[in-house]
Parts: structure tokens; sequence; C-alpha cells
């Protein structure tokens, strides 16, 4: 079941549906997809808004009580924040990340402070959609707060400020997402151009079966790689030459570390290096590494596959 609130300043949306309750009682709609729509669009255009966040919130409820599962997508465009639609839509954020049947939380843009504010309360997620960007800080809360139930995590960059944030609290003390499964970071054509270090020995992933870096691996350290070596599956990975061999010098790609690794994709353009052999030779001795349980292998560079193609066609699929 899918409800498309597209602007909460509609009222006769919300009446139609009142008096339709007796016909709208879905008794077998286990899981709910509420997609919130805030754009320049909305107006009030005369109607009565009070209470129409509340009642929207109780009809939802009451329409399907089987309900243990509710998705929540907010997509803001909006270019203001003020007025009583936007406190409407404020305290439907709040009535629908309160329910414990919430499971999913997409923040498709780069939501105004008030949006991320207003899920603040949501706990027990179990994946969670968001654009890292100047609200990062209140970002972080949502995700400290839940990082014992997300099972994935997807993060666009819009903005790499504070991104230690992600698994150190205001304290500095580290956070641990001990059931986490999969982390994406993806890309919004913004470079990361800070590469320190996050955390010297905490291991805030112990349990990731899937990680992709659609973005230059933003990290100074293994800090993603750390507690994990037995159950990751799928590393996509970019970066450069010397975000490879850090990594390889941090023992990430040590002989018979991921022995559960069956996919392995390296994005990297080795053209400009003046050395490189030495670049290929560093590669050749990561895959190396970790066969024999890799079944995949994917390299977008052509010098590096043009090597693998030479020495590893008979032991491995490899795809270029």
């Amino acid at each position: 079941m899918n409800i498309d609130y597209t602007c909460i300043a509609d009222g006769s949306v919300l009446s139609r549906l009142e008096s339709s309750y007796g016909m709208l009682y879905f008794t077998n709609a286990h899981s709910l997809v509420v997609e919130i729509r805030v754009g320049d669009s909305c107006h009030t255009g005369g109607l009565e808004l009070s209470g129409i966040a509340e009642r929207t919130v109780q009809l939802i409820k009451d329409m399907t009580p089987p309900l243990n599962n509710i998705r929540l997508c907010i997509k803001d465009d909006a270019p203001e924040s003020e007025g009583e639609q936007y406190r409407q839509l404020q305290t439907l954020i709040q009535g629908l990340t309160r329910t414990p049947l919430l499971s999913h939380l997409e923040l498709a843009h780069p939501c105004k402070q008030y949006i991320i504010e207003s899920c603040s309360p949501v706990c027990n997620l179990t994946t969670l959609t968001c654009v890292w960007d100047k609200s990062c800080e209140s970002l972080a809360h949502i995700m400290h707060a839940n990082a014992n139930s997300l099972l994935e995590l997807y993060i666009s960059y819009a903005s790499f400020d504070n991104l230690e944030r992600l698994v150190v609290d205001e304290h500095g003390y580290p956070v641990v997402y001990p059931h986490l499964a999969t982390l994406f970071f993806r890309d919004t054509g913004t470079e990361a151009n800070d590469y320190s270090p996050v955390l010297e020995s905490a291991a805030p992933f112990p349990q990731l079966r899937v990680f992709q870096s659609q973005i230059m691996y933003p990290f100074g350290d293994d800090t993603v790689f750390r507690g994990n070596a037995s159950s990751l599956e799928d590393i996509y990975l970019m970066g450069d030459y010397k975000i490879i061999k850090m990594l390889y010098g941090c023992g990430v790609f040590a002989q018979g570390r991921l022995k559960s690794l069956r996919k392995l994709m390296v994005a990297d353009s080795v053209v400009e290096i003046d050395n490189v052999d030495a670049v290929i030779g560093t590669y050749m001795t990561v895959i190396d590494n970790v066969l024999p349980s890799l079944k995949e292998l994917r390299a977008l560079d052509a010098d590096i596959s043009n090597a693998l193609i030479a020495s590893l066609t008979d032991r491995i699929h490899i795809e270029f």
C-alpha cells in the first residue's frame, strides 16, 4: 500500500479519505509506504489547516490495523520553511516517526534543518537513506540513535564536513553499528579532500557484508574494514593508488584475511602515474591475497584489466 501525501495543506484530500473510511479498511496491508513531497506548490487555498497532521496519522493507523512496517520518504524542494503548513508538516513527520512500526526512512534531498529535527524521535530503523550536508550533526544524531537496529545505511555526500561524526559521537566516543550489513557511499559530485584518520582502534561495522563506495574512499584509515574480515562478501572500492596502498598497509587485504569475499570491484585510473608497473604490482598482490574465495572481479582501469587477463583468466571470472 502506498500513500503519496503530496501537500499537507490540501485538507480536501484528507476529508475525502475520512468520508470513505468504511471502504478503506485494509485488512491485509502489512507494509505501508508514505511519501511526503514538500515544494513551492504547497498552498493553503483558504483551507482550515488545524489538526490535519494529527488526523492524517490517526487515519493511517485506523485504515491499516494489521500494519507491521512503515516506510517514510521525504522529498524537500521547498524554498521556504515557515507558515502553518510547515508546522503541520512537522507534526505529521513527528507522528509517523514516533510509531514503532517505522522501519525505513528516506530523506531524498538535502532536507532543511526543521525536517531533520522533526525526525529525531525516530528509533528502531532498519534502513536509512540520507544526504550528508550542512545538517550532518542532526543526521548523525539519527544514525547514532538507531545504530543498534540499522541493517542498511545509504549516504549521499553533498559535503564532507565532520565526516567522522558517522562513527564518533558528540563526546568523541566510537559509535558501533553491530548489525549493519550494507553500507553505501554515493556520489553527488563532491570530492573528498580530507583523508585524516578517524578512529584509532574501534570497529564500527563488525557485521558488514556489503560495502560500496561510489565516491573516493573518504577516510584516512581502515575504519570501514575493521572487525568484519569474516563477514565481508562484496566490496566496491573507488580510490586512487594512495588509498589502495594505505588500506593494504593497514592489513585490509592481507593474505587469507577476507575469507568470505566473493565480489571485488576496483575503480581507479593509473594512466597518469609514472611507475604504472609498480602500481599494477600492488593491485596484483591485493587480488592474489583475496583468492581463492573471490568469485567475481571487476577492474575499471584498462592497464589493470590487461594485467589481470594475462594472469588470472583461468582462475576467476573477470569483467572490465
